[in-house]
């Protein structure tokens, strides 16, 4: 399961991810945090404290973008 806001960026994102059964989207525009379990408050965490990981080294090859993420 994915859960995402409505940012339209995420449109068509679980046909592109291995595993992803369902998709389920929270509308901030509309007031919405949450949707029964569906929320996005872990995702954004996580998202938060990778981009400051990621800043300090300025760029990250493909190559090891999946252990940076892993770790």
């Amino acid at each position: 399961m994915l859960n995402t806001d409505e940012y339209t960026i995420y449109q068509g994102i679980a046909e592109e991810v291995e595993g992803v059964k369902e998709h389920r989207v929270v509308n901030h525009n509309l007031g919405e945090w949450a949707k029964g379990e569906a929320h996005v408050n872990g995702c954004e965490n996580y998202n938060g404290f990778l981009r400051t990981f990621l800043r300090k080294h300025r760029s990250v090859s493909k190559t090891y973008l999946q252990g940076y993420l892993d770790f």
